[in-house]
This record gives structure tokens, sequence and C-alpha cells, in this order.
């Protein structure tokens, strides 16, 4: 369900960087999020860790975009 969030706001700030850029030319507005779901076995620290390889491999892949934790 997390990732339905993410891409919901993702897109939200999309359409908000394209009427941005009507105004502004030079403007240049992305969001790219790492998402997970805390594990039951799983500490704080694990659970921001899996995020943060989320959002690294969100980056990687071209960024504005949501990556989900495996």
């Amino acid at each position: 369900a997390g990732i339905i969030y993410a891409e919901r706001l993702r897109r939200a700030v999309e359409t908000l960087a394209r009427r941005l850029q009507q105004e502004h030319p030079d403007a240049n507005l992305t969001l790219s999020m790492g998402v997970a779901e805390l594990r039951t076995d799983e500490s704080i620290e694990e659970l921001i860790r899996r995020v943060d390889q989320a959002l690294y491999a969100a980056k990687k892949r071209g960024r504005d975009r949501v990556c989900a934790s495996s």
C-alpha cells in the first residue's frame, strides 16, 4: 500500500513541476522515493537501511520514480 501512496505523491509533484516550468523554464523538480514495510523481526535501523537502498536504486534508475525494498 505504501508504494501506491508514494507513486501518487510523485505524480502530484510531477504535475506541479510542469506548472512551475511554464513560469520558470529553467526549473527542474523531480521526486525519487524509497519505500519499505517494517518487518516484525526488524529494527528501525534495518528498516531505514532498506529504505535508503531503495531510494538510491530509484535515483540510479533515472530519478523521478518510486522503488520498493525487497
